[in-house]
């Protein structure tokens, strides 16, 4: 069976909104238990000093504000494709205080501008249907 990828950033400020209230009223355990599994695997790592994380295809920024709360030496780069999701996701981070803590960069996920080995732990949760081609984002995921 041939792969059918989603076309494009999710970039309609509607569909934008509509993620957005689905996310926190629905997702938000999914996203919790996510979020717990990724401190897991940081502490395993001992790597829990003021770690560099990563959010590949961030959406609104629900995951980074969760991780933020619970792990408050965490400097998170949220990364997504979608203007219209970081416009929301920024106004997201706002409400939650968290702006000194959660940076936002719009940019594709098979070309991260990042350096080697740039973060501890990299996390993206629910973006393999969103990708033209996941190979290549996973691999840069790997690589940074």
């Amino acid at each position: 069976m041939d792969r059918i990828p989603e076309t494009g950033a999710m970039n309609d400020p509607d569909e934008v909104n509509s993620y957005d209230k689905l996310s926190k009223k629905f997702l938000g355990l999914v996203e919790k238990l996510f979020v717990n599994r990724a401190i897991t695997l940081l502490k395993r790592s001992k790597l829990q000093e003021n770690p560099k994380v990563l959010d590949v295809g961030t959406g609104t920024a629900n995951i980074p504000i969760q991780f933020a709360h619970k792990v408050p030496t965490a400097h998170i780069i949220a990364l997504d494709l979608s203007t219209n999701m970081l416009k929301k996701a920024r106004s997201n981070i706002k409400e939650a205080g968290l702006e000194n803590r959660i940076f936002i960069i719009c940019a594709d996920a098979n070309q991260l501008p990042f350096k080697d080995e740039s973060f501890q732990l990299v996390i993206c949760h629910s973006i393999i249907h969103h990708l033209s081609n996941p190979l290549s984002s996973i691999h840069e995921i790997i690589r940074v």
